[in-house]
């Protein structure tokens, strides 16, 4: 039996708003976000709308990586790591 990929039997999968930049300043703009293991370790990979190559946005490995929680409330949250990776 062959492996599946990475990407087609996503651990989790759901929309999440993405702080990004432009010439305004900040904005944010909703991803499909999907983390899944990645060999020894776990990754995110993001989408602009719909999962595909052509719809890929980056992708976040998440070894070494942290995260904080800005405002339980408002469920947002920052990922801190050196190993961001865009396509």
């Amino acid at each position: 039996m062959a492996a599946a990929s990475v990407e087609s039997s996503p651990e989790y999968e759901g929309w999440v708003e993405k702080q990004g930049h432009s010439f305004l300043g900040k904005a944010y703009r909703k991803r499909l976000f999907v983390l899944a293991e990645a060999g020894a370790t776990w990754k995110i990979t993001y989408y602009k709308d719909k999962k595909s190559d052509a719809n890929k946005k980056g992708s976040i490995p998440l070894n070494g990586a942290t995260v904080t929680s800005i405002d339980q409330k408002k469920r947002t949250f920052v990922i801190h790591t050196t190993n961001k990776i865009f396509p």
